[in-house]
């Protein structure tokens, strides 16, 4: 194909309408008309200046969807926080603006900002930037008595459900299918293969996150690793920096969660959840279970292990219907959709630490 010529065949408020004039490839002119949000003097400028952005904001191992009525269509459908750059605005600068004024939130961190795409590429050169983001705050509206937006987070059940049953914007309905099967998680990863650095940090999360009475030493830990019974697994954030860990027993087909912990100035941001779901990923077949000290009981922590059954709960677990003493602390034990007998529990500490071991630990 080639442009012949390019002329504006109307100048509205906010498009203007251009007809481009091309010779195809049978020799005959071929008319095409588009959409700009732009003054466009030569074919040069078609698409040469991004417009705005698109935003993939999430919080907490959720994603952010606005239902946004659009004039264009007079119906209301899942879309993303998107809007246009401002004169002398940067992008960063936009995001965030953007990100305010629909839905109240601040951007914690900018994870990616894409090269500018086409955002409608057969009727506009109109190009806009896909930034990816954290974010935190409280919901608000501050849009204009023009826009009608409501903003949720929503997690990946309850996105997958909304992709079978509610319409999108295309780019919304992307991220929320890439959502759904987990890849912005790819912003977390777990691995084994962790550098000295790493490795060192890990350590030292481990010794200062527990009590001392729970903690097994650490060159045990390391020695049932290499006999294939235990993981010693980093969490680590998309610049390799360490902020959390998960430590595992492996038995036969069952995975107990034997420590988790997050960095304390990355708690609260929701790794805990997606560090067991990138867990539950990386061991499909396994049936995963862990202890917590039960919250029935009064204790001078109790507030603390309320919370903690209640995040374990939001993510999935319940509690088996028995209790037992573990090394003297009554706990409780809870799986992910699935069942452990007591007998099943025990076999794991009989099977990789032995019977004086496990005689530790006795069914209430």
């Amino acid at each position: 194909m080639k442009l012949l010529k390019m002329e504006k065949v109307r100048d509205g408020k906010f498009l203007k309408n251009y007809e481009l004039t091309y010779l195809n490839k049978a020799g005959r002119e071929k008319k095409y008309e588009i959409v700009s949000r732009r003054e466009l003097s030569s074919p040069a400028d078609l698409g040469a200046k991004p417009s705005g952005v698109s935003i993939i904001a999430v919080c907490q191992g959720r994603l952010l969807l606005l239902q946004e009525f659009r004039m264009g269509i007079n119906k209301t459908i899942y879309n993303l926080c998107a809007g246009m750059l401002e004169d002398d605005e940067t992008i960063e600068e936009c995001v965030q603006r953007e990100l305010y004024e629909e839905t109240g939130l601040l951007v914690r961190r900018i994870w990616a900002i894409l090269p500018p795409s086409y955002a409608a590429v057969a009727i506009s050169d109109t190009t806009t930037y896909i930034a990816i983001v954290d974010a935190e705050g409280e919901m608000a509206d501050h849009t204009s008595e023009n826009e009608q937006i409501e903003a949720q987070f929503y997690t990946r059940e309850e996105v997958s459900n909304l992709l079978q049953t509610e319409e999108f914007s295309s780019r919304a309905q992307l991220a929320a299918y890439f959502f759904s099967r987990g890849c912005l998680n790819s912003m977390l990863r777990i691995t084994d293969s962790l550098t000295a650095k790493q490795l060192y940090d890990l350590k030292k999360l481990y010794r200062c996150s527990f009590p001392a009475s729970e903690k097994k030493p650490f060159r045990l830990i390391r020695r049932k690793q290499r006999e294939g019974s235990s993981e010693i697994l980093g969490l680590l954030d998309q610049d390799g920096q360490l902020v959390g860990e998960i430590i595992t027993l492996l038995w036969q087909d069952l995975l107990l969660v034997d420590y988790l912990a997050i960095v304390e100035d990355a708690r609260s941001r929701g790794y805990g959840a997606q560090a067991l779901q990138l867990l539950r990923e990386r061991h499909k077949d396994k049936r995963l279970l862990l202890e917590i000290e039960t919250p029935d009981i009064p204790c001078k922590n109790l507030q603390e292990r309320i919370r903690r059954k209640r995040f374990y709960e939001s993510c999935g677990f319940d509690s088996m219907d028995y209790h037992i003493l573990l090394f003297g602390v009554e706990m409780e034990i809870m799986t992910y959709q699935c069942k452990v007998s007591f007998e099943e529990y025990h076999g794991i500490f009989t099977g990789i630490y032995g019977d004086i071991f496990a005689r530790n630990i006795v069914l209430l």
